[in-house]
Parts: C-alpha cells; structure tokens; sequence
C-alpha cells in the first residue's frame, strides 16, 4: 500500500499548495498595440484597463519591461479589496522617454489570483518631419551619384590586367561575402544586441563595399584600379550573397513580438538592382560618349562632396533623438566590425604578397561597407519605430567605422609632413656648407673664372 500514501501525499501537498488560490483573474487593455509619436508639447498618453476577477482580494503591481522607453505615471500599484467582480476599471497614465518599443504587463504580487496575463506592447514612434524626408532624397542622390561615377572610371582593359594578378582581388571578395556577414552576426550575437540593432549590423555586413572605403583608399594612395574592380564585381556579387546571408541568419534572431521582425530578401534585392543601374548607365556612356564621360567626371566631384557631406549631418540630426540612448554595446559592434575587416583582409592580402598598396586597398574596401545601401534595405524593409532604431545603426558605424583609417590617414600625413622638413633641414645644411666654402665678397673661388669677361671689360673702360 505504499503507493496509496505516496498518492495520498501527493493530494495532500498540492492541496495545501493550492488553498491561497482564491479567484481568477483577466486584465484586458483598451487597445492591443499602442502607437504613439514623441512630440514636443506632450509625451503622455492613457490606456483604459479593466480588471475583473471573481474574488477580488490580491495586490497587483503594473510592469514595463523597457523602463528607459516608458514608465507609467502615478501609482503602479492596484490594491483590489472588493466583493464585486470588477476590482478596476480606469486610465494609466504613460510617459514616453525614446523611441523604441517594449511591453506593459499586470502581475499579482500576493500569489492569490490565477491571472490570466495579457500584455500591452508600446511603440515609441517619431514623427516623418520635412527633415526625414530631405535625409531619405539625398540618400537615394547620393546612392546615384556615387555609383554613376563608379561607372565613369570603369575601363575594360585595366579590369581585365588586373585579373592576371587575382590574388588580391578573390581575398577582397572571400572577405566581402563570406567573412564579413558572419562576423557582424556573431558580433551582435556576442554583444546580445536587441534584435533591431542586430539586423543594422547585419545589413551593414551583408553589404558590398563601397561608399567611404573609396574617399579612405585615395587619401592613403592606394590601388584604385583594384579599389573600382572590387566595387564592381561586389555590387554584382551582392545581387546573390546578399539576400542568402539575410535568409540564412534572420531566424535566428529573436524578438518578443508575435510577427518576427525581418529585411525582405526582395527588398535587399530590389536595393541592389537600384544601385547598380546607374552603374550601368555610365558605363554606357563611358564606351559611346567618351568627351561626355570626362565632363561628367569633373562635375561629379563637387557633387559627391557637397552631397556626401550634407547626407552625413543630415544623418546625425534625424538620429539625434536614437544615437544618445544607444547601449554602449552598438559602439563596439560598430568599431569591432570594420576593425577585423580592416587587419584581417590587409594582412591577408599583404602576407600573400600583393604588395603593400594592394594590402591598404583591400583593407579599405573590405573595411568600410556601403553603408548607403544598407540603410536604403532598413528603410525600405523595416516598420516604425525599428526603421529609426536599426538605421541609427549606420550612422553610428560611419563615425566608429571612419575612426581607424582617418587615424592611419592622420598617421601618413604627420609622417609625410616630418619627413619632408627633414629634407627641407638637410637641404639647408648643404647650402651653408656651400656657403662657408665662399669668398668674403660672397662668390666660390670656383666661380671666378666665369666673371673674368666681365673683369677684362672694366679693365678696357679704365684704359
């Protein structure tokens, strides 16, 4: 019969387990999804809740999970002492912090209701101003005008010479496609990113180079014929490589809501296609309509300053309202990321014996993504708020990214610089060796022989 006490036992504990459980409760919210924008003049908004049980004797607490998005205002405690079967029934009141989202939760406390648990999401949203509209033209001029000059200085022939040599060219591509979208989901992963962030960076990873990684090459002197056949045949590469490593890794990152948050494989696809048709069209013109070419060369320029350079603060004053509130992990996803890339292809490419500008080169594109591409996916694939959240992520790797080559283009410079005042210094100690070898009236002894027709005319004007 010891089965039978076991039994016995066993009700025993689960009824005394059980015996504060008095009633059951369910909390419903007045709306499922509350979206609401940050504004200037109020950052408030209500949410009627009910909550209903069938004996109300229990204390319930209110719960944000992200208390730096929202917090509720008031009290968040719910004392419910009441025969009837409605125990509240009002407005909570929510202030807005930041952009972003998380989640409002009712909890009992006291462990005396079975609670039926329904959460509120909240989406932090910011308002489409005119200035978000202005960013997203000059990214799309930007994307334009860059890529039609990659198309201008596109020649056949220097491509084709360079792919006798393809040792530093295949380290570029294996790097591009196979290296660098991995490594910024393992970074993310490392990192435990929010799965927003993590997408940033993977679409920054998943992207051809491009971009700045040129502006950085030209300062350091490196090899622009390899710097545009790695464009090239990354931008081509990419229509592939892309949308693969986005497919592959995307379910792997996690989110608390119901519907994953993903970048449509046919986005990044479509961002591509876009990128690559003003490529084409200049290399049109550049084999049918050689002077057109070279005049557009030169006007594109100043084009690609003004316009870079206008994108750049455009970007920092529509994110200045995400960039502040960035856990401090995004800054070193974004520094680690293009670090790598940077040592780990250069030395590649160096070790391997491309020599050293071929090195810098390949570092460089390999380096610094496109990171106009990568916004242009996030903002084509992602809903509000993580639209503004996982393109914040760009923005942040352009300043954290740029940091290393500026230093080393800093670096070069002082170098060149020190280098060139010690030749001015030895210059100097030659001419006053020369010096010290003169006569007193100012002229080398080896010099008198040439004023001698000089000397025999004044001597004939004496006589």
């Amino acid at each position: 019969m010891a089965w039978l006490e076991f039994v016995l036992i066993t009700l025993f504990f689960h009824a005394a387990i059980s015996s504060d459980i008095t009633c059951d409760c369910n909390s419903t919210f007045s709306t499922k999804t509350v979206k609401s924008y940050l504004s200037i003049k109020s950052n408030h908004v209500n949410v009627e809740l009910n909550l209903t049980c069938s004996s109300c004797k229990s204390k319930f607490e209110l719960r944000i999970d992200d208390g730096s998005i929202a917090e509720i205002s008031g009290n968040k405690t719910l004392y419910a002492w009441s025969d009837d079967e409605i125990c509240f029934s009002g407005n909570i009141s929510l202030n807005l912090l930041k952009v972003g989202k998380t989640y409002m939760e009712i909890l009992d406390r006291e462990k005396f209701c079975r609670m039926k648990v329904t959460k509120l999401e909240i989406f932090v949203l910011k308002e489409k101003g005119t200035l978000s509209m202005v960013f997203i033209i000059i990214l799309a001029v930007l994307l334009v005008l860059s890529n039609i000059g990659l198309g201008l200085k596109i020649q056949v022939k220097l491509l084709l010479k360079l792919l006798k040599k393809p040792t530093a060219p295949l380290i570029g591509i294996i790097w591009q496609f196979f290296v660098m979208a991995p490594l910024s989901f393992a970074i993310a992963k490392g990192l435990q990113l929010d799965s927003v962030l993590a997408l940033g960076l993977l679409a920054i990873g998943c992207s051809p180079s491009g971009g700045s990684g040129n502006i950085f090459a030209i300062l350091l002197d490196a090899d622009m014929e390899l710097a545009l056949l790695m464009n090239l045949t990354g931008l081509i590469a990419a229509l592939a490589t892309s949308p693969l490593w986005i497919w592959l890794l995307k379910p792997f990152l996690e989110t608390f809501e119901t519907e994953p948050i993903t970048i449509s494989v046919e986005n990044v696809f479509a961002s591509l296609a876009i990128v690559l048709f003003p490529v084409a069209i200049a290399m049109a013109i550049t084999l049918w309509q050689p002077k057109v070419a070279k005049f557009l060369q030169k006007a594109l320029k100043p084009c690609l300053i003004i316009v870079g350079t206008t994108f750049f603060g455009l970007g920092v004053a529509v994110y200045y309202y995400v960039i502040p509130f960035l856990h401090w992990t995004v800054y070193i996803a974004t520094f680690l990321l293009p670090f790598i890339g940077y040592v780990s292809s250069g030395f590649a490419a160096y070790f391997l014996k491309s020599g050293k500008e071929r090195a810098i080169t390949v570092g460089c594109m390999v380096g610094f993504q496109n990171v106009g591409l990568a916004m242009l996916m996030l903002r084509l694939s992602l809903p509000a708020p993580d639209e503004d959240i996982g393109g914040a992520v760009p923005i942040v790797y352009m300043i954290m990214g740029g940091s290393l080559p500026t230093l080393a283009i800093i670096i070069r410079q002082t170098r060149l610089h020190l280098e060139k005042r010690k030749k001015k210094g030895e210059e100097a100690n030659v001419d006053q060796e020369l010096s010290e070898k003169c006569n007193g009236d100012g002229h080398l002894e080896a010099a008198e022989p040439l004023n001698q027709p000089e000397k025999i005319e004044n001597e004939k004007t004496e006589l």
